[in-house]
Parts: structure tokens; C-alpha cells; sequence
């Protein structure tokens, strides 16, 4: 049997509580950026805005399925058998994979900078077409998560030590706290606490970019 996370009991609803924070936070994320983009008109924020609310469906998705499961749950067994609950979450990962690997693509795209569709289409197309095609499409798509956010990180990273910018440097640490989260939930597969761990992780990443939005905000009022 395949598992693709291990989740303990009394975590059970509360992910999918958090994963609904999650959904929230990241469209205020979303939306704070495109204001920023409206006021800045910096193409780079308008991508930022777009890679969010792709971000922020993929969670409100994976959150549906995962109280819809603990709702079916709580009226018994009968009346749901485990293979229609592997249904239900394999309907939800699809949809929480696409549209996260979109966000992450399309956040990628916002670093290179760049005005050129085909770029975007490679770099949107090749990580989705893999997962598509893979035996073991959960493994997969979190290698592919960390990968890019690897390479968003470094971005950062980079633009931070150059310039020394402390809301820069708020990004960045938000950025390697998401990495660490998508590397923790590859191991969750085999250990409950990871993917405990890892969603109190990714609350406090999301945490940080809104404090960072918001400081970028008040400042261009």
C-alpha cells in the first residue's frame, strides 16, 4: 500500500485547518502584491501576485479534500472504504500538485526577470509534464519544490548580500523556511512529526512574507 503522508490522529483536521490558513494567507499575499504592482508597475510583482493566488488555489484545494475526508470520516466507517478515501486524496494531491508547481514556476519566472513567454512555458510545461509522467508523482513533485525553491532562495540570496536590504532579507529567510518545510513533507512519508513540523513551519514562512508586504506597502502609501 502507498502511503503519501503518515498523519497522526490528533493532528488529523488540523492540518486541514492550517492548510485553509494557508489557502487565506497566501491570496492576502496575492493581493497585497498586485496593490504593489499597481502602485510600482514592476512586472516582476505583477508575476509575484499571479505566482500567489496559483499558490493560494493549490492549498485551499488540498484543505477541501482533507476535511472532506476528516467530515466522511466522522460518520463511520461504512461509509467510507479506504479505497475511496485513496480517491479523494489522489483527486486533492492532483490539484494541490499542479497548481503549487504552477505558483512555484511562475515564481521563478518573477526572479529571472524577464519578458519572454516561451521561457515561461519551459520552465511552467517540463516540471509538470515530469510529475504527470512519474510512478511516484508525490515524491516527485516535492523534489521539484525543493529544486525550484533552491533556486529562488539562491536568487534571493544573492539580491540580499548585494544590497544588504532587511526586507529582502525577510523574503529570503520566508523562502528557505518554505525549502525546509517541502524537505521535511518528502520525509513524511515515513515520520508523523515531519509533517506536523513542517506545517508549522510553512505558517511561519507565510507569516513572514505578509509582515514583508505589508512594510513594502505602508512604505509606497
Amino acid at each position: 500500500m502507498t502511503y503519501y503522508y503518515l498523519i497522526p490522529n490528533w493532528f488529523l483536521g488540523f492540518d486541514g485547518a492550517l492548510e485553509l490558513v494557508f489557502g487565506v494567507i497566501t491570496l492576502i499575499i496575492a493581493c497585497m502584491a498586485l496593490r504593489i504592482y499597481q502602485i510600482t508597475r514592476e512586472k516582476n510583482i505583477r508575476h509575484f501576485s499571479i505566482a500567489f493566488f496559483l499558490i493560494s488555489l493549490s492549498y485551499l484545494a488540498w484543505a477541501t479534500i482533507n476535511l472532506s475526508v476528516v467530515s466522511k470520516l466522522a460518520e463511520g466507517v461504512s461509509v467510507l472504504s479506504l479505497e475511496s478515501i485513496s480517491q479523494i486524496w489522489r483527486r486533492g494531491l492532483y490539484g494541490y500538485m499542479a497548481l503549487f508547481t504552477a505558483g512555484l514556476s511562475t515564481l521563478v519566472y518573477a526572479t529571472l526577470n524577464i519578458k519572454r513567454s516561451d521561457i515561461y512555458y519551459l520552465i511552467l510545461g517540463l516540471p509538470l509534464i515530469a510529475i504527470a509522467g512519474s510512478a511516484q508523482k508525490v515524491i516527485l513533485f516535492r523534489l521539484v519544490a525543493v529544486f525550484l525553491l533552491s533556486f529562488i532562495v539562491h536568487h534571493y540570496l544573492e539580491e540580499y548580500l548585494q544590497k544588504r536590504n532587511p526586507k529582502t532579507l525577510s523574503v529570503t529567510v520566508a523562502f528557505i523556511l518554505l525549502l525546509i518545510s517541502n524537505i521535511g513533507l518528502i520525509f513524511s512519508a515515513f515520520y508523523t512529526s515531519t509533517y506536523v513540523i513542517s506545517h508549522l513551519i510553512e505558517l511561519g514562512a507565510y507569516t513572514l512574507f505578509t509582515i514583508s508586504l505589508l512594510r513594502t506597502l505602508k512604505k509606497n502609501k
